[in-house]
């Protein structure tokens, strides 16, 4: 590091296209105390490169100059290293807001003007800085409508059974603001996928907030900025809470009798609201004891089965300003088992692409089918007009039977999981009346619906691509068509799996295998920006080790991943051919981006982990252990495991692969 040079000549070849920290243009969530700064430059000419830098961090713009920067001044740097600088400033303060701005040299030694400012809010950082915020969850389930119940059946019972699990939430409250605000932001975490309202109107574009995770030892936040939304006087905030994979208290029970409960708990919620008034006073706004609560119209909601809606039962404008909340009970302040809650970094899951029927025809049972002319991940829309109480019943798969004449509901495994994937809309009146879920997704191309008097269209019904919202990064055209349709398909492959963690499948399984993780990661970096994605998974796979004991020597115990993460559903420990994901997709993730901060975090997991798998190895050298070739023909499951050979070799390889 030298000091700063007072050349004032100045480089025009070079002019600064981007600027990110931590990978994003003005994050508004930071939680790491030590941000990266990356610059994407636009050089004209030819043989031109920086060869210095200087990066300025303050608390306001007025004091982003070399002699008043109070959080970093870096000094002249000379290096070339344009992407993933440590900041190395001061420690930054939980909510504040910081400015930063850059210059660089170039190969001759002339600088580039400083940048334009750019901006980075830090998160809330740590549990303590929620302050007086609470988890609210039910009180009572005051659930009466008869279309609650669903049928359970696996493929071990003779008979289904009636279940409803965790009812859907509605929470409300009102805050007076008294002064103009100059500044207002919302933190909010559900245990279970939630939506937050404002003044009568959804809160921002996300839909099954927030990502899925190991829910006692990792939750997600959402931050949003409602400066413009918040008014003076009467405010009311409302919020709607579903089960997601936080109250899985139904499905993947191996019969009704099962104390097999995936269910963290009743979904729960916290909301933090951070006010600034324009006099430089502050105030919070937080879910409490004081908050109403009520169940509503969703009266049944399960990630694999879906939504059942009976608009029966809604609740009038219950997001809305002085709305009657006095038959509403209390919300019930809880304290769930949860270690931490971080700042979501990953792209939301978002409404992404409505498609419209392509086909209709008729089934063998007189019953209407919908051709999407896609397989997508996601659900419908509905335009009904029926008469009152009529219940409408969307059934939706991946395929049709062999002859082409009806759906063919095994292609999406309900017995597997216990619910075939169905939605469900009771009408309140003879009116056209509009629906769509909220709480579940499938994977689907063709809908059966049942209820109906007239021919569906696109006017009554759409079906929705529904999945994190990663943006493109690449792409692949040759004058192949075979090439470029199975670059289309992989692509399609990619995003329909994509909601909050990489899924083997979004219908039967919905589940993150981390085989299924690994052998997608390259192509998925090729083509998509999942710098962050592969970040947050990895934080699935650690929180989901558990302790194992070696093969050779017992005696001796590792950290070992389960072959699925997050959640509870964990199978076995990891087999050698689905855990290397612990290895494979930190280095992806550096090769494709180079930060080489994913890697060092990950090194001591990816160092126990091969030591536990080295433990398998036999007097020849030669591991038994595995999964191979994954339900090969012939084979039983049930009655015998198939070993798997993997060299020794083939792990040097990959360790030598990776450092």
């Amino acid at each position: 590091m030298v000091s700063c040079d007072t050349n004032n000549q100045e480089s025009d070849s070079l002019q600064f296209e981007k600027l990110l920290v931590n990978a994003k243009e003005n994050p508004s969530a930071i939680e790491s105390e030590q941000p990266l700064f990356s610059w994407v430059i636009n050089a004209q000419g030819y043989h031109k490169s920086q060869s210095s830098y200087h990066i300025l961090v303050a608390t306001s713009e007025d004091k982003l100059t070399e002699r008043d920067a109070d959080v970093w001044n870096s000094e002249k740097v000379d290096s070339e290293k344009s992407s993933f600088v440590k900041y190395e400033g001061k420690p930054l303060e939980a909510i504040k807001t910081y400015y930063w701005k850059v210059k660089i040299w170039d190969e001759s030694k002339l600088a580039t003007s400083w940048s334009d400012v750019q901006q980075f809010q830090m998160g809330l950082m740590n549990a303590e800085n929620w302050e007086n915020a609470k988890w609210i969850t039910l009180n009572k389930d005051t659930r009466t409508s008869p279309h609650q119940y669903r049928d359970y059946k696996t493929g071990r019972m003779k008979t289904p059974v009636e279940v409803n699990g965790f009812a859907a939430s509605y929470f409300r409250n009102e805050v007076d603001i008294p002064k103009t605000v100059t500044n207002v932001q919302a933190y909010i975490c559900g245990l279970g996928y939630y939506e937050l309202f404002l003044n009568g109107k959804k809160v921002g574009d996300h839909v099954l907030d927030p990502a899925p995770s190991n829910y006692d030892k990792q939750a997600y936040y959402v931050k949003y900025d409602i400066t413009d939304a918040l008014e003076s006087g009467k405010n009311a905030f409302g919020i709607i809470l579903g089960n997601g994979f936080y109250g899985q208290n139904i499905s993947w029970k191996r019969d009704p009798e099962s104390d097999r409960d995936l269910a963290y708990g009743p979904p729960a919620v916290k909301l933090l609201v951070k006010l600034t008034y324009n006099d430089g006073t502050q105030e919070d706004f937080y879910t409490d004891k004081t908050w109403k609560e009520s169940t509503g119209p969703i009266v049944f909601n399960n990630i694999y089965g879906g939504d059942t809606y009976d608009a029966n039962y809604e609740l009038g404008d219950w997001t809305a300003i002085d709305y009657d909340d006095t038959a509403w009970e209390y919300a019930k302040v809880i304290t769930p088992k949860i270690k931490k809650i971080s700042a979501q970094q990953i792209p939301p899951i978002k409404k992404l692409k409505v498609l419209e029927p392509q086909k209709v025809f008729k089934g063998t049972d007189g019953e209407w089918i919908v051709d999407f002319g896609q397989n997508i991940a996601g659900w419908v829309q509905l335009n009904v007009q029926e008469k009152k109480d009529q219940l409408i019943e969307v059934i939706t798969t991946e395929a049709l039977l062999t002859n082409g004449k009806d759906v063919f509901q095994g292609s999406t495994g309900g017995g597997a999981n216990g619910m075939p994937q169905i939605y469900k809309y009771i009408c309140k009146s003879d009116d056209l009346e509009s629906w769509e879920p909220k709480f579940s997704y499938h994977g689907f191309r063709y809908a059966k619906i049942k209820g109906i008097s007239s021919k569906p269209d696109a006017d009554m019904i759409k079906a929705v691509l529904v999945a994190t919202d990663i943006q493109e990064t690449g792409n692949f055209t040759s004058s192949d068509s075979l090439l470029n349709k199975m670059h289309s398909i992989s692509k399609w492959t990619i995003v329909d799996n994509l909601h909050g963690i990489p899924e083997d499948c979004p219908h039967r399984e919905k589940c993150g295998w981390l085989g299924d993780a690994h052998s997608f990661c390259e192509y998925a970096l090729y083509n998509y920006d999942m710098y962050d994605f592969y970040k947050k998974y990895m934080e699935d796979i650690r929180t989901q080790m558990r302790l194992t004991k070696g093969h050779n020597n017992p005696e001796v115990k590792f950290q070992v991943p389960t072959m699925i993460a997050p959640g509870k559903r964990t199978s076995t420990y990891a087999k050698i051919d689905w855990g290397v994901a612990t290895m494979y997709l930190p280095w992806y993730n550096y090769m494709f981006y180079g930060d080489d901060t994913i890697v060092k975090e990950y090194y001591e997991d990816m160092k126990n982990l091969t030591d536990f798998y080295l433990d398998f190895k036999g007097d020849n050298g030669i591991m038994q252990d595995g999964m191979g070739d994954w339900c090969p023909p012939l084979w039983d499951r049930r009655k015998n495991l198939v070993p798997w050979s993997v060299s020794l070799l083939f792990l040097l390889m990959l360790i030598s692969m990776m450092f």
